[in-house]
């Protein structure tokens, strides 16, 4: 079992992972993408859009499926 403190890592790559987020960005979240805290998703919004992004590699991941692993 992985620690919470654990951040998540890009099975591919092992770059960090970091959330995507979906809708119209706010300032404040646009301030976060530049930071590299952040990804920023399309402002349409699924049930099935991928909530982690590498900053390596740039590879979408759902963090349901790396859980699994």
């Amino acid at each position: 079992m992985k620690s919470r403190d654990t951040k998540p890592t890009c099975p591919e790559c092992g770059g960090e992972l970091i959330p995507v987020v979906y809708g119209y960005p706010s300032p404040s979240m646009m301030d976060a993408f530049h930071r590299g805290k952040i990804a920023v998703g399309c402002c349409c919004i699924s049930d099935r859009d991928a909530d982690l992004e590498c900053q390596a590699c740039e590879r979408r991941f759902f963090s349901d499926e790396l859980e699994r692993e």
